[in-house]
């Protein structure tokens, strides 16, 4: 990257609902100005493959082929201006997680897009074991003799599908049903425990569902220390 560039990073979150027309909408949309494409519920082609402009790759989740009857939920797409060797996909066992780890100095950038359906929550579970997994694997590295001290930072990227006070407008109380609040609880726990915050501010809609009104399934947090 650029020396102007290379202390900024830039996101684009969409839920394409596996629709080829939003696919092409966002291929249009998006610009050399962005580094990280973070797609939930891609447009994916007959052979389970997306299209892509030049300068761009696209990372799959782990276990794209490994179960066929699961589709693929989450799609990560990556500017070739950020150099190769200077990022790498991480392992996590499922269709609707993909996640990439950015290495800048002595900071490793952890990058989860996730989709989370909206009838359980079997990816945050997923997610919940991969990261106690990685955190025991830090662990280790950390206390091995002349290892060097590296600093993690998370952004965990989300379609939620989970409506709650916390991120979703007031006015929209009707959403707050009593299954709805504790089915988010799962994910407010781990946020707590991993010491996320909400980067996204409240209020702020990212959807406007079939009945024209303004929800906010989708998300944006990160670890607390780098907020800023």
């Amino acid at each position: 990257m650029t020396e102007e560039t290379q202390n900024q990073l830039k996101i684009w979150q969409q839920n394409q609902r596996k629709l080829v027309e939003a696919h092409d909408g966002t291929l249009l949309a998006i610009s050399e100005e962005q580094d990280i494409i973070c797609i939930q519920e891609p447009y994916l082609n007959s052979i389970g493959l997306t299209t892509l402009p030049r300068g761009w790759i696209a990372i799959y989740p782990t276990t794209h082929r490994d179960d066929k009857r699961k589709r693929t939920r989450s799609l990560i797409m990556v500017n070739t201006k950020i150099r190769s060797d200077s990022w790498m996909q991480l392992d996590v066992h499922s269709t609707d997680i993909t996640a990439i780890q950015l290495k800048g100095g002595i900071v490793d950038i952890n990058i989860y897009n996730i989709y989370n359906s909206c009838k359980n929550n079997n990816t945050l579970r997923t997610l919940k074991q991969h990261l106690e997994d990685r955190e025991r694997k830090e662990m280790r590295q950390k206390e091995g003799e002349g290892a060097e001290k590296r600093q993690s930072v998370d952004i965990w990227l989300r379609d939620l599908n989970r409506h709650h006070p916390l991120w979703e407008d007031d006015n929209n109380d009707r959403l707050f049903t009593k299954k709805d609040l504790e089915n988010a609880e799962v994910l407010i726990e781990m946020l707590a425990e991993h010491d996320m915050e909400m980067a996204l501010p409240k209020d702020i809609p990212t959807i406007r569902n079939s009945r024209g009104n303004l929800t906010r399934p989708d998300n944006v947090f990160i670890t607390g220390e780098a907020a800023d």
